[in-house]
């Protein structure tokens, strides 16, 4: 039910924000079109696709692989719900974090929360653990979204016009 509610009001939010729409050429609106621009403008600023490649790398290994590892890591010496306590310590960090940033706008460590899943078999340890790299994950992502909103400014499809 709370998902629902949260769901109407993300709805209505976007409803009745104001969202500016740059000009388009006609020569510019396909799907393809608008791709190839998209990756030259990418291409143009090496710092900007290494930015991608290492959000890119590091979202398939810390949630994707991590999940997966760290499961079977407490399998090995704990029960079923110890490994879902560890897991859920994820989303425990990442809320905490969402607070934290628009309260404090806060910095937090992965480093520190791998270092102790690995530390010793705890799954106590290990739950703090993940609290750490969930929370340090959610601060990775919202950097990465605030450097592309800063540094790509919003442009008409004219100044594309060297592109594709």
């Amino acid at each position: 039910m709370v998902d629902f509610v949260i769901f109407g009001a993300s709805i209505i939010a976007l409803l009745v924000s104001a969202v500016p729409q740059p000009q388009i050429s006609e020569s510019r609106k396909s799907l393809w079109a608008e791709f190839a621009v998209g990756v030259n403008y990418i291409r143009e600023r090496p710092a900007l696709l290494y930015l991608m490649g290492f959000v890119t790398l590091t979202m398939f290994l810390l949630p994707g692989i991590g999940y997966a590892l760290v499961t079977l890591l407490v399998l090995t010496f704990s029960s079923e719900q110890a490994a879902g306590l560890v897991v859920s310590g994820f989303g425990v960090g990442s809320f905490i974090c969402g607070i934290a940033l628009t309260v404090w706008g806060d910095k937090v460590s992965a480093g520190l929360g791998t270092m102790l899943v690995g530390l010793r078999e705890s799954e106590l340890l290990m739950a703090f653990g993940f609290v750490g790299v969930g929370t340090s994950f959610i601060f990775m992502v919202r950097l990465n979204r605030v450097i592309w909103q800063v540094k790509v400014a919003p442009m008409s499809w004219g100044a594309f016009s060297h592109c594709g």
